[in-house]
């Protein structure tokens, strides 16, 4: 690899080929991807600067690096300066022997005589009229050939970039078109002065070029409709341009035409309506966005696609201006959301008639159109209506989501089958599915092809965004900054982590007007009276923090916050995580503080893989002998799962690769100093304060309970601490309104202590009680299963490899009984129910096997001693956290007849 190119990045589980801009010469992406890569081998080449190197050996130039390479490439644009100009003084002999007057078949044929600026020759391909290229300072670039047989010919040595011809008119605004004849009908039509680019590449820089010499005039961009090809390469482009240059767009539309003859321009627009019809549709240009969404709906209705993948970045308006439409022009229609919040304000935008206003099958046999959130499509009472019999169109509004919900959502542990089950059935009989998501995952969408027996037509919208700059910096350096802005400045901070963001309350001073949104304050006036009108409710505001329930439903378009930052705990998605980030679309300078994100080589990015995975864990479980049946549930499940692996091995690296992928500007701040006294003060006084709080609580009955988790009551603080003693008491099988000592707290660790248990109850539990769970979990499809009995033996395999008596808990281990263990459980992974077992070898084998050990609830201790001469650190289960596990586990099987007891999805206890 070069000293002298950093490194490209690319998102973990990527493969085959794939092209880059060059980080280092053009990082505003103005410019044609230059790098080449090839991720199955981890290598890559920039072919601008003809160097390459592995993926693996990360390299970010300093600045006497950047200096020489700056040197080297001011050397290479002038001589390629000069060799333009050469080139130039050449056309320029040859263009002033052509002769200012002459006919052209071609102009004939698209309805011109002539057309003034051109001129006129004749060479071996026979007649022709040529267009002269002018750069923006009035420098003569080369010129564009162009013959009776419709053959187009740019001059050898050209310099097209920002080139363009110009057609003068009588009034101010400038219509920029590809080609000559396009152009010239829209001068003739219009009036306006129109640009000719030559192609849809050049687009874009004559934008720039135009824009160099008059920023202050409106630019209207006259688009090819590309529709009959495969790619629409005139859209795309002029997206692309008028996202980057805040210009306006016209398409040509031929509806009611004949388009026999396949048109696409204005040209054929004018030979075929006229100069009136090509006036009004020019004059009717608009937002790149609402061009869009316009010849999407335009396209979905004539062409009928049986299933759309609508791919569209947030703020385009698809659910307005795209879903409403094709809903409106249907007799039945389901539109399918994933959070309960959102779909009132769904089927408001939309008139549906919402599912929760709908309480009897009677009522629902009179509803055409319906929305509903995905959870509720099995509910009985909803089953009558004609919305959900084979509908004219079924739309998944953020699809991910709903298939996210249906793969691992722990509430629906029990209704997910049946809900994909009842969805398929719905699939089946609609005559149109529309799938949404502004991160619709294009394998997700191939596995949809093959159970619907039918190709997806994809609309994609993704244009360039704006100039956002992202810094990262580690949450122990970044906290400074972070209790600064929430100090002195209008803070909007967001984090995937609810206790993170729970923390930093304690860092906002009183004077300031602040609000926490997370699960824990939904049920609150203050939050209820925010989510009714978020535009509005930002602006009593100095700091608005946020968890993920906050709902991709919010965003804000008007500038307010001057500081924005985004706490990344690797608990979500890179894709999630930014979307949190990009709450405030004004935003343009975003810190991201990295705070215990963990990377985990171990999880599975194959799907097949999971699969097999799940048929040998459950025959390891029940037996070679076990029949069982993989359904299309699980095979989804595994889908998903395996996506959501390739991006959380390692979360940090997917979240930077995911921001150069979207073209921001990503800087490292490793150089701040770390204050983890402040990280350490707030965590305690967050700590103390939720402790006390639980220990006030007063004691819960199980249906109130029940009503909190499963969300029919949203909470607040109050009913949080309570519901979070219900949980405790519940999993460590305390009084219900027993004082709750300090390392039951610790162990809890805000719920993810209850896997712990779980683990230590198959690992040190009676055997008949295990073997019960396991029965109990056939009642779920495979993908859904745990295998409590698999678990036991892996468990009990790993204190037989360290040396610790399984009954006693004595023993101790060694760095090489450690390596053994881990060599032990590599050859057999796919059934290592309960550990991680890192692919490669750990670099430290006994911290390893203690992670493992405390994922039963037991600490480890280590001394040394000498064995044969030589000083050896051995390691060995810490005697109160071993006597402890087991009194809870004795306590837990004892007591787990309780009435009180109940199990909700995720946190069953």
């Amino acid at each position: 690899m070069s000293a002298l190119h950093s490194t490209p990045i690319i998102s973990p589980g990527t493969q085959g080929q794939h092209r880059q801009h060059c980080p280092d010469t053009d990082p505003d992406h103005k410019k044609g991807k230059c790098i080449s890569i090839d991720a199955d081998r981890r290598v890559w080449k920039c072919h601008r600067c003809n160097v390459g190197g592995s993926l693996d050996q990360l390299h970010q130039l300093s600045e006497s690096e950047r200096q020489r390479l700056q040197d080297k490439r001011s050397l290479t644009a002038k001589r390629e300066a000069a060799e333009r100009q050469q080139a130039a003084s050449r056309l320029r002999r040859a263009w002033d022997k052509f002769s200012e007057t002459g006919t052209s078949e071609y102009l004939t044929r698209k309805g011109f005589a002539n057309i003034k600026g051109l001129r006129y020759g004749r060479d071996t391909y026979g007649q022709f009229a040529a267009m002269p290229l002018y750069g923006p300072g009035g420098d003569f670039r080369g010129f564009q050939r162009f013959y009776g047989s419709g053959k187009k010919m740019l001059a050898a040595g050209t310099h097209k970039q920002g080139a363009y011809f110009l057609i003068p008119g009588s009034k101010p605004d400038i219509v920029v078109c590809e080609g000559l004849t396009t152009g010239a009908s829209v001068a003739l039509a219009t009036g306006y002065t129109v640009a000719i680019a030559v192609d849809c590449g050049n687009v874009g820089p004559t934008v720039a070029s135009l824009k160099a010499v008059d920023n202050n005039r409106r630019i209207i961009l006259g688009a090819d409709n590309d529709q009959w090809a495969d790619r629409n390469a005139g859209l795309i482009h002029a997206y692309a341009a008028a996202h980057q240059h805040q210009a306006e767009i016209a398409v040509p539309d031929f509806t009611g035409l004949d388009t026999s003859g396949k048109p696409t321009d204005f040209n054929d627009l004018h030979q075929l309506a006229g100069l009136n019809e090509v006036a009004r549709q020019i004059e009717q240009a608009s937002t790149p966005a609402a061009v869009f969404c316009q010849q999407t709906v335009k396209a979905i209705q004539q062409k009928k696609p049986r299933l759309v993948a609508l791919r569209a970045s947030h703020g385009t308006g698809k659910t307005q201006h795209i879903i409403k439409p094709i809903v409106a022009d249907s007799q039945r229609a389901a539109v399918i959301g994933h959070r309960i919040a959102l779909m009132r304000d769904t089927a408001n935008r939309l008139a549906l008639d919402n599912y929760q206003d709908i309480k009897s099958a009677d009522f629902a046999a009179d509803v055409d159109k319906l929305a509903l959130c995905i959870h509720s499509l099995i509910k009985p009472c909803l089953q009558t209506a004609p919305a959900l019999q084979a509908p004219d169109v079924v739309v998944i509004d953020e699809f991910e989501q709903v298939k996210a919900g249906l793969a691992i959502d722990p509430n629906m542990k029990t209704t997910a089958p049946a809900i994909y089950d009842r969805l398929m059935q719905l699939l089946a009989s609609a005559e149109q599915i529309i799938l949404s998501d502004a991160d619709l995952n294009a394998e997700t969408v191939a596995f949809f092809e093959v159970l619907l027996n039918c190709d997806a037509t994809w609309y994609t919208y993704e244009p360039p965004k704006p100039n956002i700059k992202i810094t990262v910096i580690d949450y122990d350096a970044g906290i400074t900054q972070l209790q600064d802005a929430l100090a002195t400045g209008r803070a909007l901070v967001g984090s995937d982590s609810k206790k993170a963001i729970g923390q930093l309350q304690a860092a906002i001073p009183d004077n300031k007007r602040a609000l926490l949104v997370s699960d824990d304050t939904k049920g609150t006036s203050a939050v209820k009276d925010f989510f009714a009108d978020p535009a509005a409710g930002i602006t009593q505001l100095d700091c608005l923090l946020y968890s993920p329930s906050i709902g991709s439903g919010v965003s804000f378009e008007t500038p307010h916050f001057d500081k924005h930052f985004l706490i990344y705990s690797g608990v979500v998605s890179a894709t999630d995580a930014l979307q949190m980030a990009m709450r405030d679309r004004t935003a343009t300078d975003i810190t991201v503080l990295i705070r215990n994100v963990k990377t985990d080589d171990s999880l599975e990015t194959e799907p097949e893989k999971i699969i097999v995975s799940m048929e040998l864990r459950k025959r390891a479980d029940r037996g070679r002998g076990f029949q069982f049946n993989i359904s299309d549930f699980d095979t989804m499940t595994a889908l998903h799962i395996a996506q959501r692996n390739a991006v959380m091995r390692n979360p940090k690296a997917s979240l930077l690769a995911l921001c150069k992928q979207r073209g921001f500007t990503v800087a490292i701040d490793d150089k701040a100093p770390k204050n983890k006294a402040a990280v350490k003060l707030l965590t305690t006084i967050h700590a103390a304060k939720k402790e006390q709080a639980i220990q006030d609580a007063a004691p819960l009955d199980p249906v109130t309970a029940a009503e909190i988790e499963t969300g029919k009551r949203a909470k607040t603080p109050e009913l949080a601490a309570q519901l979070e003693r219900y949980r405790i008491t519940e999993a460590f099988r305390l009084e219900p309104d027993a004082p709750i000592e300090k390392d039951i707290f610790e162990r809890w660790d805000d719920g993810r202590g209850l896997a712990t248990l779980k683990r230590a109850d198959n690992a040190f539990g009676s055997e008949s009680a295990v073997e019960a769970r396991s029965q109990s979990e056939l009642k779920y499809t495979v993908s859904k299963q745990k295998n409590p009995t698999l678990q036991r033996r892996v468990f009990r395999r790993l204190l037989h490899y360290l040396n610790i008596d399984i009954n006693t808990g004595c023993g101790e281990f060694t760095y090489q009984d450690a390596l053994t263990a881990w060599r032990e459980f590599n050859q057999w992974r796919d059934v290592a129910e309960g550990i991680s077992v890192p692919r490669k070898e750990p670099k430290y084998p006994a911290r390893w096997a203690s992670e493992q050990l405390a994922k039963l609830g037991l600490k480890t201790t280590r001394r040394k001693k000498r064995a044969d001469g030589k000083q050896l650190r051995v390691y060995s289960v810490e005697r109160k956290s071993w006597d402890f596990v087991q009194e809870i586990v004795q306590r837990r099987e004892t007591k787990n007849a309780s009435t009180r007891f109940f199990t909700s999805g995720a946190h069953g206890v």
